[in-house]
This record gives structure tokens, sequence and C-alpha cells, in this order.
């Protein structure tokens, strides 16, 4: 019979509290492994494994995963590679593809690379840098939105490939119908289609410093249902011989269509240069000199006094406007607003009132 050696035995608890001489081996008959002493430290300085216990780990091994608690990261037979993290399954899954992520992609650095394809939420703290962000929902910001380009770039609004606003250094630029149900503020909207509001189109500014047209753009037909304006009378532009400050009395004659009154009660009055006209006509007129000749409403005028409200007022000379209780056909300018004494000055009168 071959002969046996016995070595110390205990168990797992007593193995731990026994500090057994250097290089020697006692046997833990709770787990049936030996252990090796350093001779310092309690339970020894480690264990000798069995083959029972070797067995035993390498069963509790899986071939084709890697597991720890409940998170493990494992490689099925077509090749994908899933990680599953937490109890939560396939948190994401590696294939020949790409990476399909379920969950959200948080970022505190930048992405770089290609297209960014999700239906669920992309939320990063840094940049996201690559080629086309797409999306099969909406992009939304809680707080401020900003699509910037670099400076000479623009930046495209394209449903169905057309480029419908296009937003550049220069403003926005929209190419079919801007639509609005409210209210449209700005220095200036150009568009080369159709501007359709139901609401108001408002001046944001002082009264009368914003127009609508300007010489040489002028708009065709207007359709509306009535106007209002803060001047007073109707003028259409006529070529004078001379450019005449407003006010004075112009008749028809001169080296071009009117000249100013010499003439008293002439009979070929045209009437007053207006002021400020309301409305004003033949404002396409070619010529370098021309005047607006108020031809109805009230106009500022050079009188010679007295003259009384109400008085019909007739051509004078020196481009002036007197009082005339009985004048000719064809002579009156108009009727007096307001009473003046004096020899010389200005006030309004109703042109094309007889």
């Amino acid at each position: 019979m071959s002969t046996q050696v016995q070595y110390r035995r205990g168990t797992a608890t007593e193995n731990n509290a026994f500090t057994g001489a250097l290089g020697e081996i006692t046997v833990d008959t709770t787990n049936w492994t030996l252990r090796v002493h350093n001779g310092a430290t309690a339970g020894g300085g480690g264990n000798i494994a069995t083959v029972a216990y070797v067995t035993a780990q390498l069963a509790a091994l899986s071939a084709n995963s890697i597991t720890d608690g409940t998170s493990n990261v494992k490689v099925f037979n077509n090749s994908n590679v899933a990680v599953s993290v937490g109890g939560t399954s396939n948190v994401a899954v590696f294939t020949t593809t790409g990476v399909s992520l379920p969950g959200t992609v948080s970022a505190v650095g930048n992405i770089t690379g290609g297209n960014i394809v999700t239906a669920g939420l992309v939320s990063a703290t840094g940049n996201i840098n690559g080629g086309n962000l797409n999306v099969t929902g909406g992009i939304y910001d809680t707080g401020v939105l900003i699509l910037a380009t670099a400076a000479s770039s623009a930046i495209a609004l394209a449903p169905n490939g057309s480029n419908v606003v296009v937003v550049s250094t220069t403003g926005a630029a929209v190419t079919g119908t801007m639509s609005a149900s409210g209210t449209v503020t700005g220095a200036g909207v150009v568009s080369t289609g159709t501007i359709t509001t139901a609401g108001n189109i408002t001046n944001s500014g002082a009264n009368g410093v914003a127009n609508i047209g300007a010489v040489g753009s002028f708009f065709n037909t207007v359709h509306a249902k009535s106007t209002s304006a803060q001047y007073a009378d109707v003028a259409e532009y006529y070529t004078s011989d001379a450019i005449y400050e407003s006010g004075t009395v112009v008749v028809f004659g001169g080296s071009a269509e009117v000249t100013i009154a010499t003439e008293p009660a002439d009979n070929t009055v045209a009437g007053v240069v207006s002021t400020n006209p309301a409305y004003i006509m033949n404002a396409g007129i070619q010529s370098q000199q021309a005047v607006a000749v108020a031809l109805t409403g009230r106009v500022p005028t050079k009188v010679i006094g007295p003259v009384r409200k109400g008085n019909m007022m007739v051509a004078a000379p020196n481009g002036y406007a007197r009082a005339c209780a009985t004048p000719a056909v064809g002579t009156v300018i108009g009727k007096a607003v307001e009473n003046f004494d004096g020899n010389q000055g200005i006030i309004e009168i109703v042109v094309g009132r007889v």
C-alpha cells in the first residue's frame, strides 16, 4: 500500500483564522481547496485550485457571453453583439451595418461622422458634427434654437427638395406665397411671390415715415374698400417753366404746361402748387421740372388781403390769389377757409369749390 500524507485540515472558518508557517499547506473541508500559507497572514496567501473547483468555475462560463451581475455582453450566432446593462436587455446592438440604440444617446463632447438616424431623442451638451441629421419626428428646443452657418453660407428650408425659404446675410428670400394670420412686423418684407395676410399690415415706426412702393417702383392696381390720409388735397403733376414754391398760383401757359400767375383774375388759372398732397396723380411724369398742382381739397395758398371765410378766390400778380365778389366764369380757384387782414400771407383755401 502506498504512503499517505495527511495535511492539517479544517472548515473554511477555521482556515481563515489559522496562520500557517511559510509554505505550509492546509485543507479547506468546506470548499475542498488547498490553502498555501505565508507565515504572516491568517487564512493563508491563496488557494490551490482542485480539479473539481476548476471544473465548477468553467461550467459557470458561457461560450458567447461575458456576465457580471445583471450586465453582460453577448455574441449571437448571426454575429450580432448585444450589450445588456443592469437587467435591461439590448441597450446597444452592434451589427454589420452599424449600432442600434433604442434609448437616449448622450454626449458631453463632439459626435463626428456621417448620418445620425433616430426615431428617439439625441441629447448632447456639446457639438454634433458630421453629414446630414435625419429625423422622423421634429427638432425641438426648449431654449433658443440657433441654426448657424459659415459667414458666406445661407440656410435653406427646402420642403420636398425645393428652397422655399433661403436665409442669408442680407435677409430671408421667400420664393412662394407667404401667409400670415397675425401681424408682419419689420423693416421690410421682400418677396417674389404673393404676400397674403388675414391681419393688418402696420407701420411699427412713427407716423409718416414708411412708404408703400417708391419713386420708379410703383405698384399696379390697388384694390381697397376705403382709404384715409393725413393731408387734404388731390394733386396732379404738370411740367413747368420753373420750380415754384408751395402755395404759388399757376396758370396754363409759358414754355411748358404751367407757369406762375401774373394777370389778375386770369381765366387760364390751373390751380395752386400743393404743399403736401394726400393723393398725387401723374407721378411718373418724365420731366426735369414739374410741379404738383392741387386740383381739389384744402391747400395752403399765397394770398393778398383782405380775405374772409367763404370768399371766392381768383389769381393775382406774382403767383398770389385774392378775394373776388363777382368773379367771371373760369377764373375761380376756390373758396377761402380762413380770414386774413394783412397785405400778403398764406392761408388755406379749398380749391375746386365755386
